[in-house]
């Protein structure tokens, strides 16, 4: 797996705290036994819908390194991966290019 530079982001994981404060949800990390950072403000035009963009954003460190795994794969696929829009020129994604398009915007 490729090193990644310490302080990206905070560290996972992240969780939701789901009771509602000003219309919104929040996402959390413990940072240790005492310590929450709040991460972000989850809204929506519904609580479920709240709830659900919380949940999506509290998933993400684990999206994230999943993307990296699947980035590291050495399985075989249809494009060379030599350069970056390899997958581009042949008009099919394979998953190792989706993700590095992912990580990038990460």
């Amino acid at each position: 797996m490729k090193s990644r530079a310490a302080g990206e982001a905070t560290p996972g994981p992240w969780r939701v705290d789901e009771r509602r404060a000003d219309n919104h949800v929040v996402v959390l990390s413990d940072l240790d036994e005492r310590t929450m950072l709040v991460i972000a403000h989850a809204s929506g035009r519904s609580a479920g819908e709240m709830v659900a963009n919380a949940r999506l954003m509290a998933a993400a460190p684990l999206l994230l390194e999943a993307l990296h795994q699947i980035e590291d794969c050495d399985d075989d696929c249809h494009c060379e991966h030599d350069t970056p829009d390899c997958c581009a020129v042949v008009g099919v994604f394979c998953p190792r290019c989706i993700a590095a398009a992912a990580i990038s915007q990460a």
